[in-house]
């Protein structure tokens, strides 16, 4: 969720999450009344909260993305929460559509995919020169959020930590005090909790990077899931090759947006002509210093110009293997995107998702 301060002093919501009492005092403490709530997207992750935030609010203007949709059965927006208010408005790509347009730019990415639409709507934010976006973009950071790496909070952490080949630590039995215990062993340092926050990225990103196995004996024997994870230690090298910089979710690249490379190009050629000296998406870190280079380059393989236009030399190398082409040939490795390939390949066979016109199921993997 981001929280923007307008010029008259009130607030502008976008993606709002759950309103817990605790992010409730923090919206209060901005002080302004809250004015717009956004929701930006179809996806049902972040459209799940509109509705209960919306009611805390009450006198705010509500606007949601064109073609929400739920499945198997399609029900109403008010079904999420919005109960019997109706919303203000319905976003599209024009901003002078709506009240707040003297401070922000919108572009609307609207990707039909068979089931339901992938809709994301990017705000541009005039006076701090920032962008805000949903799941289109992201940069995942070297070090795990603040939050995570809490003794508090470190658990999950840990226990990837010590998810090893070399992992010489047996839970027999299954009993879950004998798990405990063998996590508590891992040490509470700084260099844990990364390789824990490397590995938990990696798989959010991939579902099953190729450095990553998993053992169904072990993890049967043990009764957890958690055990049955076999990390080799390449997965150092495959972080640091996409961390700290701009890049496309691979589940977002090979399941969505090479379905639609028109669209998607056309959208990130508007959005990157936008004067913007940071963006805030709604995973990893945030803000993100980037300009509209640093996004073209991200979607380069959807693009149809030379990488050496879009930046630096070293920028350029740093993508050789991108090519710009409507093949839409991945930056990832494909062993990484076995998985994702996989099931775009299931959803498309199955008529789940339909490509663009004219586009083959061999040109829509990555």
């Amino acid at each position: 969720m981001t929280v923007v301060r307008m010029k008259n002093g009130n607030l502008l919501v976008y993606s709002p999450i759950a309103p817990t009492e605790e992010c409730l005092q923090l919206v209060r403490e901005l002080g302004g009344e809250v004015e717009y709530i956004i929701l930006p997207t179809t996806a049902l992750e972040h459209k799940i909260y509109f509705g209960p935030f919306a009611r805390k609010f009450p006198k705010a203007k509500a606007y949601a993305a064109p073609g929400q949709w739920s499945f198997p059965v399609p029900l109403p927006l008010s079904f999420l929460g919005l109960g019997f208010r109706r919303l203000d408005g319905t976003l599209t790509d024009e901003a002078s559509d709506f009240p707040f347009a003297d401070e922000f730019d919108l572009a609307l990415l609207e990707a039909p995919l068979g089931i339901g639409p992938y809709v994301e709507c990017a705000f541009y934010h005039k006076r701090s020169r920032t962008m805000l976006l949903v799941d289109a973009a992201v940069c995942v950071p070297n070090s795990p959020p603040t939050v995570a790496r809490s003794p508090e909070n470190d658990r999950t952490l840990l226990i990837r930590a010590r998810q090893d080949v070399n992992d010489g630590a047996s839970y027999l039995g299954g009993i879950v005090d004998d798990y405990d215990r063998a996590v508590d062993q891992v040490p509470r340092t700084d260099q844990k909790r990364q390789e824990g926050w490397w590995k938990t990225a990696l798989f959010a990103l991939f579902f099953q990077p190729s450095d990553l196995d998993f053992d169904f004996v072990k993890a049967f024997v043990n009764q957890s899931a958690d055990s049955g994870f076999v990390w080799r230690d390449s997965y150092k090298s495959t972080f640091q090759n996409l961390s700290e910089k701009v890049i496309v979710a691979p589940i977002l690249q090979a399941l969505v947006f090479n379905k639609r490379p028109t669209t998607v190009a056309n959208w990130v050629k508007k959005v990157s002509s936008w004067g913007f000296d940071k963006f805030i998406p709604c995973h990893f870190d945030a803000p993100v210093k980037a300009t509209g280079r640093d996004i073209r380059l991200a979607f380069a393989s959807f693009l149809d110009e030379d990488l050496a236009d879009l930046g630096s030399p070293q920028l350029s190398s740093a993508l050789d293997n991108v090519v710009p082409t409507r093949a839409l040939r991945s930056s990832y490795n494909k062993d990484d995107m076995k998985i994702l390939n996989t099931l775009d390949t299931i959803v498309v066979a199955s008529g789940v998702v339909k490509l663009e016109k004219k586009q083959t199921t061999k040109g829509a993997n990555v």
